[in-house]
């Protein structure tokens, strides 16, 4: 876990919640019960999670090729 927070850094509870359920296989529709929320926002929030990582580990592969 340790290892992963230092390639992804360092993620809300809410972020982290919703990778690791995202992560799990649940689908937008289950996360979005599970947390209690609208789909279209935990749709929302999950693609811009997905950005944020992605930009992340982007950069740090750009540091490392340096």
């Amino acid at each position: 876990q340790h290892e992963m927070r230092d390639k992804l850094g360092s993620l809300s509870s809410y972020e982290e919640r919703l990778l690791y359920l995202h992560l799990k296989g649940h689908n937008t529709s289950e996360i979005a019960a599970v947390l209690g929320e609208d789909v279209n926002r935990t749709r929302s929030k999950l693609n811009a999670l997905i950005v944020k990582l992605r930009y992340r580990l982007r950069q740090q592969t750009r540091r490392r090729v340096r």
